[in-house]
């Protein structure tokens, strides 16, 4: 079993090149969400077009390889799609000349194209893939149940009021009053870090947290991905774990 997995694109169009290169010998390629918002701070000035582009480009790979391309959702990807979700946790970035073209987007005959979590077994080992990661704090207080259902529980959250509510949980570590740790849009790895994931079999890969450009921090149960490189998650009978992350080349 091989996984590409894709952080936060944020226009970035450094996920090109390896999707050309692995997706015929890759089982599965993964974007962790966060499509539009361009960071303006890393010495690229993005146009609304590159923006546009990009999305679009990502939801055709989605439709032309529907088995094999899963899309999740950020919080960049949320305040577009879910007004009640914009209402109470909208990112900082939010472009409000283009929310409407990314609302329809997000929607209509998109909607089911993304979600908030996917998982996937290499060898003995159950991988979640979210975006900003699973706290233990955060599946406590919202009810979360640890086993083989936690990725229908996170994408069933979607369809009701009370889940959007419980999605759009920001932690501390990205707002003075926010909670001990975010939701699985919003936790951040410094929160993550203290609260070392929910474990119980459970492999975390999530990305959501700019780290040292293509640095992996990987604890015991989860790993968080810098957002800026893509990389891949294999079987590797070599690692005591039974797998291995790389970023690629």
């Amino acid at each position: 079993m091989k996984i590409l997995v894709i952080p936060d694109t944020h226009a970035r169009p450094f996920w090109r090149v390896p999707v050309q290169e692995n997706i015929s010998k890759v089982d599965k390629v993964i974007f962790l969400g966060d499509e539009p918002d361009p960071y303006m701070d890393e010495g690229v000035k993005y146009k609304w077009e590159d923006v546009e582009q990009n999305l679009n480009d990502i939801i055709s790979l989605k439709k032309e390889y529907p088995d094999k391309v899963e899309l999740l959702l950020g919080n960049h990807s949320e305040h577009y799609r879910n007004l009640q979700f914009r209402k109470v946790a909208t990112s900082v970035r939010f472009d409000a000349a283009h929310a409407n073209y990314l609302y329809d987007i997000y929607n209509g005959d998109n909607y089911g194209l993304f979600k908030i979590a996917h998982t996937e077994k290499i060898g003995d080992v159950t991988f979640l893939f979210t975006h900003a990661g699973v706290s233990n704090f955060w599946a406590n207080l919202v009810g979360l149940k640890i086993d083989d259902t936690i990725a229908d529980q996170l994408n069933e959250m979607e369809n009701s009021d009370d889940g959007i509510s419980k999605l759009a949980i920001i932690g501390r570590a990205r707002t003075w009053f926010g909670a001990k740790t975010g939701s699985p849009l919003w936790c951040d790895i410094k929160e993550m870090v203290n609260d070392k994931g929910i474990g119980n079999g459970i492999f975390q890969i999530f990305g959501h947290s700019r780290l040292k450009e293509g640095a992996i921090i990987e604890m015991e149960n989860y790993a968080c991905v810098d957002s800026r490189t893509a990389f891949i998650v294999s079987s590797d009978r070599r690692n005591k774990k039974g797998f291995s992350i790389k970023k690629t080349l």
